[in-house]
């Protein structure tokens, strides 16, 4: 678990892909502001390049076996 971090729940359809195949779902944070699904969200697009770079991350990670 993380510190500060409150589990959540979330209830989208990806759940019936993962039945399927092995998968995650993360949540990537966009900063302050409104609430998903809120007619005032804003979307950050700042936050595009650090998350791509994740999902990089991640995939050499799995394509590399790397564990650390």
């Amino acid at each position: 678990m993380i510190d500060g971090f409150r589990p959540r729940t979330a209830s989208e359809d990806f759940a019936f892909f993962l039945e399927q195949v092995p998968g995650s779902f993360l949540f990537v944070g966009t900063g302050e502001g409104a609430p998903l699904h809120s007619p005032d969200y804003r979307f950050n697009d700042a936050i595009i390049g650090p998350a791509a770079a994740l999902w990089v991350a991640l995939a050499r990670r799995f394509l590399t076996g790397e564990t650390t």
